[in-house]
């Protein structure tokens, strides 16, 4: 006989392939590859599996070592495929990524103003048991977000958009250095800190219950490197630059879509931003040098810049939020 004790007591197995429609998105898993299998939704996030079989002996058993496949579609149109080794349990977590406000995708989009094309994902097998797994990542190259360790997480998945939305609607991601690998709160350079600042503020817009709390940022320094080289403190900046909350020396409540067109369109002499100190020039509308020194050792001073931006912006109250975060004081 089943036993009915490996399962949830609301859960009546079911015989597969089956297809769960995600709730609140428009996208859907369907998995196939085992004799019988029933779904339940456990979080946001993610759902757990349960595949079994029936042994030599009539006993259903969980499908140890069979490979699970799960089809993710998106109206119609297949955009990722999930295969994972059945473990002896029988029991799996399936991650519910998708589009739209599932994995805050959407809100991201809406926050920055901008959109981009359909982008596609996968997800690479990884111990689960590993208690450092590899981190998930965005591929430039294959524009596509391929999911390891934390894929359940909505916030890693809102900040791998994000790369994806910069790598196609913000100008292109520049290359970086020191970045392999780059954690919040360390040093890493100003390449890196300005790419995966952007992307850690995105991470927190669209994951609002999963989240670091830029708002609430404390200022990192560090001996072996300038505020402005570690990208929490400039996840902060951003954050405060936009937000409607003035706080401390937070004097400025810019609208998010001209921060990002920023972005887009700021131009030194020898090519687009790449870099913090870029970027804060552009959103001041020049160069100061001697606030880049103080600021911004290490790296040379662009001669000039070139930017989209509105001309009613505060110069001095701009300053005053970015060095709340990341001045080097």
């Amino acid at each position: 006989m089943f036993d009915e004790s490996v399962f949830p007591s609301e859960i009546v197995p079911q015989p597969g392939p089956f297809e769960a429609w995600i709730k609140g998105s428009a996208s859907a898993a369907a998995a196939t590859g085992v004799t019988s299998a029933a779904s339940a939704a456990a979080s946001a996030s993610t759902f757990k599996l349960y595949a079994y079989t029936e042994d030599r002996f009539g006993n259903n058993v969980g499908m140890e070592d069979a490979q699970l496949r799960v089809d993710y579609y998106e109206r119609g149109h297949l955009i990722s495929t999930w295969v994972r080794t059945v473990p002896s349990s029988g029991i799996l977590n399936v991650p519910c990524v998708g589009y739209a406000e599932q994995v805050g995708w959407g809100s991201v989009k809406d926050n920055f103003e901008y959109d981009r094309s359909r982008i596609t994902f996968r997800f690479h097998e990884f111990n689960e048991n590993d208690t450092t797994p590899p981190p998930s990542y965005y591929d430039g190259g294959d524009d596509e977000i391929v999911f390891r360790g934390y894929y359940d997480r909505p916030w890693v998945s809102a900040h791998e958009f994000t790369h994806g939305l910069h790598e196609e609607a913000l100008g292109g991601i520049w290359s970086t250095s020191n970045c392999n690998p780059h954690y919040t709160d360390s040093v890493s350079s100003y390449s890196c800190a300005m790419s995966e600042g952007l992307a850690d503020y995105g991470g927190d817009i669209g994951s609002p219950d999963d989240r670091f709390g830029w708002e609430t940022w404390s200022k990192v320094k560090r001996d072996d490197g300038a505020p402005a080289e570690i990208e929490g403190n400039v996840a902060a900046a951003l954050w405060d630059l936009i937000d409607d909350n003035n706080e401390g020396d937070d004097d400025t409540s810019l609208e998010a879509n001209d921060v990002m067109t920023v972005i887009r369109t700021c131009r030194t002499p020898n090519s687009q931003m790449n870099s913090v100190p870029d970027f804060i020039w552009c959103l001041e509308g020049e160069v100061d040098d001697d606030a880049h020194d103080d600021h911004f050792p290490g790296i040379s001073a662009p001669s000039s810049v070139r930017v989209t931006r509105p001309s009613n912006w505060n110069e001095d109250d701009i300053r005053s939020t970015w060095l709340k975060s990341m001045g080097n004081n």
